[in-house]
């Protein structure tokens, strides 16, 4: 009989490093792309989950992989990578055009 999904997470939770990355090749059929502990747990606890609870369902799947996909983020993502590697000032923030907000501080004010 199979264990209930909440012993099998306390389980993993017990498990050691190396333990964590044999139980992955077990889940997933393929090699663990990090030897992190946490990164291991929450992976194979959200697998099994998804076993026991039937996963996500296809439409939000194809959001998530747009989501991913979005190139404007990437690309700032990879130029301020390159930035930093050159020691160049990044964009901490992004410009976004919406609502103004306009801070008054007698006998001052500005825009913001």
């Amino acid at each position: 009989m199979k264990k209930p999904l909440r012993d099998q997470i306390n389980e993993l939770a017990a498990m050691s490093g190396r333990e964590l990355q044999q139980r992955y090749r077990e889940a997933f059929d393929a090699e663990p792309e990090s030897a992190h502990r946490q990164f291991l747990f929450r992976k194979i606890a959200w697998h099994l989950q998804a076993e026991e609870e039937g996963g996500l369902p296809e439409p939000v799947r194809q959001l998530a992989r747009e989501i991913a996909r979005n190139v404007a983020l990437r690309n700032r993502v990879v130029t301020n990578a390159a930035k930093r590697r050159a020691g160049l000032p990044t964009a901490s923030f992004l410009f976004i055009a919406g609502p103004s907000l306009r801070q008054h501080w007698w006998p001052l004010s500005s825009w913001v």
